[in-house]
């Protein structure tokens, strides 16, 4: 790579912009605080076009239906206010399109809300009962299956020395048997 002026420009702006993310990243508090200030100041400027912007296709609308260019152009009084008279207009009926849905749409979500709430106050009593019932089954299939294993638990206990006594008293059987065989084939011999 040749270092002509046009590269050194462009790998200083790297470089100042590399160092910028990085002191960014390692102070991001102080950052936020700096980005959240500068969003703080330009949010009016962006709310302020972005209503222009929607408000400008009815305004022409208007401007051009209630005050065409064969008046415009007999009074220049009518030229001058053209606009602002349309801006006027489109503005209050905006106005009051909010507000006629807001005193409909407002009273019904009251009516809502409160309804919501009586159903929700009606509705926590069953669910404790249906919870209560859910854990009640529960604990009794819990109690029993505990009864069960401690039975069964204990059942195994008494076979399993059941099966010991029996055991012991085979293998002293055996033994017995074993000596006596033992004690026969000596007096054979």
């Amino acid at each position: 790579m040749e270092l002509t002026k046009e590269n050194i420009r462009k790998l200083r702006g790297l470089i100042l912009f590399t160092a910028v993310v990085v002191v960014c990243l390692w102070k991001y508090e102080a950052s936020l605080e700096i980005l959240s200030f500068v969003w703080g100041v330009i949010f009016p400027f962006i709310l302020g076009g972005a209503i222009a912007f929607v408000l400008n296709v009815p305004m022409n609308f208007v401007q051009r239906n209630l005050f065409p260019e064969e008046r415009l152009e007999k009074s220049k009084t009518m030229k001058k206010l053209a606009r602002p008279v349309s801006m006027l207009i489109v503005l209050f009926s905006v106005i009051a399109v909010i507000g006629l849905v807001m005193f409909v749409l407002i009273p019904q979500l009251g009516n809502t809300f409160s309804n919501l709430g009586r159903n929700i106050q009606a509705f926590i009593p069953q669910v404790q009962q249906e919870w209560r019932i859910i854990m009640s089954g529960t604990n009794n299939n819990y109690e029993q299956n505990k009864t069960q294993n401690s039975q069964n638990s204990n059942n195994q206990n008494f076979n399993n020395a059941d099966n010991n006594q029996k055991n012991c008293k085979n293998s002293t059987n055996n033994s017995t048997n074993n000596s006596t065989k033992n004690n026969n084939n000596n007096n054979n011999n």
